[in-house]
């Protein structure tokens, strides 16, 4: 597998249950340990029945409750975008909150949809997927990417059919809704419509802004990419002023960048070399975005963010970290005092 984009090794930058061996698990607990160490075990056991362990996030499994809180947070982020937008009235907004939803969980490289003909539509709520064409040769190129809050594919909505391949990147979840049910909402709510063919038109945006980033050089190409991914995650609560988690491996980018592996790997050491990122660990800190986003030619214009980053977003990012990081310390608490 290529390496991740990362300076350190990714078997200890990712420490989850894909590394814990059964008998590890499953050994004598020390006295005290109880309930725990049991519950670790029994997660265990239900991830190896269930779904391989690669790729699944912990937190999936140890707080499903926070995992369900999160992809509704995010499906709210669907409609503010929606929202923001176009102006939805109360109505409208709970008839998209109320539209069903079946989230689903997929590891890194899985396919989610095919090209072809389709009578659904999917919307990404955690991880980051690929919008990719695929050669006869069999090799691929990634011309966007959709993230948390953002429909694989707004065309076949109208069209019924898809052109390209939607494919995890990282672990997903993502919501499978009926197209027909979408259709007779747009055509129920006239604020929906008007919203959905913005949703188009800022999509049709990002497609020429790509075509223009390919004329750059390898770096500034890069570093447009990098600008576009801290100002998209930061609309809807993913990213701080400066950084956000890219999970990515070095083979995604080239495909993103229509560059080899190779050249990424030196693309990003010159980045790194001329201080304009650091990559540590799967996270991507940017110690001077303005000084990035001139290297890079980038103007988030084109984005058409409009309402979306704004205080909701910084709102919802606190919440989801306070929480995690109550979690957090009350599992590592209550594992501490048990042994």
């Amino acid at each position: 597998m290529a390496p991740a984009i990362t300076n350190v090794d990714q078997s200890s930058a990712d420490p989850g249950l894909s590394k814990v061996q059964p008998h590890e698990a499953k050994s004598a607990p020390r006295k005290g340990a109880g309930a725990s160490i049991r519950r670790v075990a029994g997660t265990w056991d239900y991830l190896k029945k269930a779904r391989p362990a690669r790729d699944r996030p912990i937190w999936v499994a140890l707080y499903p409750e926070l995992w369900r809180e999160r992809v509704t947070d995010v499906s709210r982020s669907f409609v503010q975008r929606l929202h923001s937008a176009a102006t939805l009235t109360e109505a409208e907004q709970i008839a998209l909150e109320r539209l069903p939803r079946n989230p689903q969980l997929f590891t890194a490289r899985d396919t989610i949809a095919a090209p072809g003909d389709t009578d659904r539509l999917y919307l990404v709520l955690t991880g980051i997927a690929g919008r990719c064409g695929l050669h006869l040769n069999g090799t691929r190129r990634i011309v966007s990417f959709a993230l948390p809050g953002d429909l694989g594919d707004v065309q076949s909505l109208e069209t019924g059919s898809r052109e390209l391949q939607l494919r995890a990147l990282t672990s997903c979840t993502v919501a499978s809704i009926s197209r027909q049910e979408f259709v007779g909402l747009i055509e129920a709510h006239p604020g929906i419509m008007r919203a959905m063919w913005r949703l188009a038109l800022t999509e049709l945006s990002i497609a020429r802004e790509w075509l223009v980033n390919d004329s750059r050089p390898a770096e500034k190409r890069a570093a447009h990419l990098f600008c576009e991914l801290l100002a998209r995650l930061q609309a809807v609560g993913l990213a701080r002023e400066n950084s956000f988690e890219l999970k990515l491996l070095q083979t995604d980018l080239a495909e993103a960048l229509g560059i080899s592996a190779v050249h990424v790997n030196r693309v990003l050491q010159g980045l790194r070399a001329s201080e304009l990122i650091d990559l540590q660990k799967h996270v991507v800190r940017v110690p001077d975005v303005a000084r990035l986003q001139a290297f890079a030619e980038f103007g988030p214009a084109y984005l058409q963010l409009g309402r979306r980053g704004q205080p909701a977003a910084r709102v919802l990012q606190q919440r989801l970290a306070a929480e995690w990081s109550n979690r957090a310390a009350s599992a590592t608490n209550g594992v501490d005092a048990a042994i």
